[in-house]
């Protein structure tokens, strides 16, 4: 499911023992990362927000009945922009036959999708620093705690004043990308590639020095792995000050 989706779940129960039982009462506590929906419990259940239960209660239950049922709906957190799983698992059945039976309970497990692409952080220089030093190596970090960063498929691609100076589905060595050789580019290196598809950091280094008093824009593209885009299609774009 996606964030904010809503979801209906279903609690099925019965009574397989010989005698018929009383008072019997079934709690579900919602787990985080989900909300109640107002009104949506069946059969009169009622939600409590201070403990986050829902109460059905019911007078008898007779011997040898199954398959009975009462439903609830929440709404998936909108915050769950990363995804995640969310385990459905504390319920509880008791009545003056029995000891709450929750061992009986069978976990509900959903997996939320990820719809947050990835973010840029960590840039050095900052974007519009002054005074950076003519031979300055770039670096950042394009990170995301979802599915993780897809450096690859023509996704990770970083470009130095229009220059194309690092491409992940393209790396001449593991880890790295050179273009030194690159015909036709003003702007030339040696890119490397570290750290996890949560974290990855890109060094550049480029042969020779930016010019005097020269504006530099670096310009990223990414996407993860399940292909949400870094802010959009043409990426995001650095601007510093070479003095």
């Amino acid at each position: 499911v996606n964030p904010g989706a809503t979801i209906t779940y279903t609690i099925t129960y019965g009574n397989v023992g010989l005698g018929e039982a009383r008072n019997v009462v079934i709690v579900e506590t919602l787990p985080p990362g989900l909300t109640y929906v107002d009104g949506s419990a069946s059969n009169g259940g009622v939600y409590v927000p201070a403990g986050r239960t829902i109460t059905w209660t019911r007078a008898t239950l007779a011997a040898k009945t199954t398959e009975q049922t009462v439903t609830f709906e929440a709404q998936v957190s909108a915050a769950m922009l990363e995804g995640g799983v969310i385990t459905n698992s504390s319920l509880t059945i008791d009545s003056d036959e029995e000891t709450p039976a929750q061992s009986q309970v069978t976990p509900e497990t959903t997996t939320v999708n990820d719809q947050k692409g990835p973010q840029l952080s960590g840039q050095i220089p900052a974007p519009g620093a002054e005074h950076v030093p003519q031979e300055t190596l770039i670096q950042l970090h394009v990170t995301d705690a979802g599915t993780g960063v897809d450096y690859g498929n023509n996704t990770v691609r970083i470009y130095v004043e229009g220059d194309l100076v690092y491409d992940g589905s393209a790396e001449t060595d593991p880890n790295e990308y050179d273009s030194t050789l690159a015909p036709d580019q003003l702007v030339r290196g040696i890119c490397r590639r570290t750290g996890t598809p949560a974290d990855y950091t890109f060094t550049f280094l480029r042969v020779g020095k930016f010019g005097y008093e020269q504006d530099v824009t670096v310009r990223v593209t990414a996407a993860d792995l399940d292909v949400n885009l870094l802010n959009d299609a043409d990426g995001v774009e650095l601007l510093f000050h070479d003095y």
